[in-house]
């Protein structure tokens, strides 16, 4: 069902229209934001090494009245982990799955406590770039293999060390498998049943500036 939902057009038009309402709003507010993934994928209860990534990116932020708020991002998003193989030929070899993404949350807010703030709603993304790479030798793409478009939950904390400056903690889990239902590695085609197909999960750790009105 959500896998359906994420391939239709208005799903694409959406967060552009959300932008745009954003923009035209007297309380509107935008700013820079950046920090570090700590990410990983998890396939039934099983999670992968995590792996030290980055993000970066734009916010706007609308007030829904004295309390509630609506913040909208455009983030150039690193995801993947780690992964220690098991076979002799490579027994302390690492290799580090890259998926980079380019997201955009849509996240409800409340100011709960002073210069507290909690967020919770939808991350939409776009896969950029896939490579599997081990310590040496070159990185390999099985960009083919893996959706486009990713779906997944956040929810986060917010703390405001002035009206401009602030630090925030989310946490985002994927709501779909990240690799096709059906993939072709060197000309083996195998099916990938969504019980068995990897889902991101990331920890967010960001500063954020307001720089707009």
């Amino acid at each position: 069902m959500i896998q359906k939902l994420i391939t239709k057009p208005y799903l694409t038009i959406l967060p552009v229209l959300i932008l745009v309402c954003q923009f035209a709003s007297a309380q509107f507010h935008w700013g820079v934001k950046a920090g570090a993934n700590i990410s990983s994928t998890f396939i039934q209860g099983y999670t992968s090494p995590y792996a030290i990534k980055c993000n970066v990116g734009l916010f706007g932020e609308s007030n829904l009245g004295n309390r509630f708020f609506l913040l909208t991002e455009l983030q150039y998003s690193q995801k993947g982990n780690y992964s220690y193989q098991t076979d002799l030929a490579s027994l302390f070899e690492t290799l580090t799955l890259r998926l980079n993404y380019l997201t955009m949350p849509i996240l409800a807010g409340i100011r709960a406590w002073k210069k507290f703030e909690l967020v919770l709603g939808p991350e939409l993304g776009y896969l950029l770039q896939m490579e599997y790479k081990y310590p040496e030798g070159p990185a390999r793409s099985f960009l083919n293999e893996y959706r486009r478009f990713d779906i997944g939950g956040a929810a986060g904390a917010r703390y405001l060390f002035s009206s401009r400056l602030g630090i925030e903690f989310r946490y985002i889990l994927g709501l779909i498998g990240t690799m096709k239902p059906e993939i072709n590695l060197q000309g083996y085609t195998a099916t990938t049943t969504e019980k068995y197909n990897p889902n991101n999960t990331v920890f967010q750790l960001d500063i954020f500036f307001r720089v707009g009105k």
